[in-house]
């Protein structure tokens, strides 16, 4: 999770309400992010956050924020397995989407990449970090999200074969890390591009607006459906 290093945030939890939303007190540490920050977090003694936007506007890490929650983590790490990306339960209950780039990755080619990811599973009106591509000032710093894997919480959800059932295995922290850094070594910007490129063709063939597009899938089929049914009238 390398990111901006003046900045980071910290959250002090108070207590959880019955919805699963965490409540506590978030603030931006005009300091440095330490090594002791990140170990502080995995021991549970308070969360951190770190603002994916590095300085030269790259990223090595990303997320789609879904903030949901009744989201069910399991089948959103089913839908995701063909892909270099990991899910795991956010501090409110709901999933962050984690993209990883050992190089380091234009800001825009992630960003567009988890904004048509979202898209394609029905979220595509939720956050991504980063918030932005780029900087407009030095004073523009940007937003930091939370961790995983605080106190030993919120943890990566991980399918595996179990009897020849499919199940969800909570990862343990060495898992997580073990996939995230072979993750990482895939995810380049021609990757992404690549990716970003390939979607822009399926949906030029699937004739779907961008509006469209970000919307719920079940919307898509609404649209794709009137537009065959308008074809087959003209006929």
């Amino acid at each position: 999770f390398r990111g901006f290093e003046a900045r980071y945030g910290r959250f002090d939890i108070k207590s959880r309400e019955d919805s699963g939303k965490v409540v506590g007190q978030a603030k931006t540490i005009y300091e440095y992010v330490e090594p002791e920050n990140y170990a502080s977090h995995v021991a549970g003694d308070y969360g951190i956050g770190v603002i994916p936007l590095t300085e030269d506007n790259t990223i090595h890490f990303s997320a789609i924020d879904v903030d949901a929650y009744d989201v069910d983590v399991f089948d959103l790490a089913m839908r995701v397995t063909d892909l270099p990306v990991i899910v795991t339960n956010s501090k409110s209950g709901g999933a962050h989407i984690w993209l990883f780039s050992s190089a380091g990755v234009e800001a825009s080619a992630a960003v567009a990449f988890l904004k048509n990811l979202a898209g394609k599973l029905g979220y595509g009106g939720h956050e991504i970090f980063p918030k932005q591509v780029a900087r407009a000032s030095d004073e523009d710093v940007g937003n930091w999200i939370n961790l995983p894997y605080m106190g030993g919480t919120r943890t990566a959800v991980m399918i595996e074969l179990v009897d020849e059932r499919l199940e969800r295995l909570d990862a343990k922290i060495g898992d997580f890390l073990a996939v995230a850094e072979q993750n990482a070594d895939l995810v380049t910007t021609d990757w992404l591009e690549t990716f970003n490129s390939g979607l822009k063709t399926q949906r030029a063939d699937a004739d779907l607006t961008e509006d469209w597009y970000d919307g719920p899938p079940c919307l898509q089929r609404l649209f794709v459906g009137d537009k065959v049914v308008a074809a087959k009238a003209d006929k």
